[in-house]
């Protein structure tokens, strides 16, 4: 019990927190503050939010990508409220989630790398292929 209490997984946790805060707040800042939203933020969001209400996808309305990043976030929908906030939510856990993935690889490399992620896959699906493409990568 101690070895998962220990300071050392203390300070990981703190950092992967600090991280998700981090890109919670660029994306939200970047995104709704700074600049005029883009047409790719309000699809992601309305697509999952008549997933969410209802709608048959490819039935009631079409989508050129695959359906999996839209079912995965009516999750959040469904936990956080149906805002578009709450997509901000869940692409920030996928920008955390990569990071803690290329931390196991290359160690504090990985910090290097962060930034240009959040500036060059600030949201959507391509952050989710992102995600799986590192998900398959071993780690040592």
């Amino acid at each position: 019990m101690k070895k998962y209490f220990s300071k050392f997984n203390f300070k990981k946790i703190i950092l992967y927190l600090f991280l998700f805060l981090l890109a919670f707040f660029i994306s939200f800042f970047v995104t709704y503050v700074c600049m005029p939203m883009t047409c790719d933020d309000v699809w992601l969001f309305g697509f999952t939010s008549n997933i969410m209400k209802g709608l048959i996808i490819y039935r009631d309305y079409n989508v050129v990508t695959t359906p999996l990043y839209y079912f995965i976030g009516v999750m959040f929908l469904k936990a956080f409220g149906d805002y578009i906030i709450s997509m901000g939510v869940f692409n920030s856990l996928l920008n955390a989630l990569i990071f803690l993935m290329m931390f196991r690889v290359i160690k504090w490399k990985s910090l290097i790398v962060f930034p240009v992620i959040l500036i060059f896959f600030p949201n959507g699906y391509n952050l989710f292929s992102l995600f799986f493409s590192i998900f398959y990568i071993p780690s040592k």
